[in-house]
């Protein structure tokens, strides 16, 4: 499984605590850089939960998981073709293809 973040030139880091259900799990995952064309063909979009707060962006999409079907935001800038998944959905596709 690879991740990718959609800035060209500028590689943000990697996740730290990916959050569950029963507490959190330690991963360190590398993030690449990636164009927008290659974005579009990811297989899901990880976008915040609303319930963590609507963040500090007053332009963030708000939709629902295509997994779960609960409230969630991203930037406008995501790519469109890709589902748009939790967090806590993105933990379980990760787990599930371990």
């Amino acid at each position: 499984m690879r991740f990718v973040f959609n800035r060209k030139g500028k590689i943000l880091g990697s996740v730290g605590k990916l959050p569950d259900a029963g507490g959190s799990i330690e991963r360190q995952i590398p993030i690449e850089v990636a164009e927008p064309e290659e974005c579009e063909q990811a297989s899901a979009v990880v976008c915040v939960p609303d319930s963590w707060g609507s963040g500090e962006f007053t332009d963030n999409v708000h939709t629902t998981c295509a997994d779960c079907g609960c409230a969630i935001h991203h930037r406008p800038h995501a790519p469109n073709r890709p589902p748009r998944i939790c967090i806590d959905c993105f933990v379980k596709r990760r787990e599930a293809s371990l």
